[in-house]
């Protein structure tokens, strides 16, 4: 598998999404292991 570099924007915007929706369905989507979460 490709590793994946995430700029500090898109940390956050995936924090906040995370936020607003489940958590399991927010790393699912962008593909991240909940130990990288």
């Amino acid at each position: 598998m490709k590793r994946r570099h995430w700029s500090t924007d898109e940390k956050l915007k995936i924090l906040l999404e995370a936020e607003k929706e489940e958590i399991t369905a927010t790393i699912r989507k962008h593909g991240i292991y909940t130990g990288t979460f």
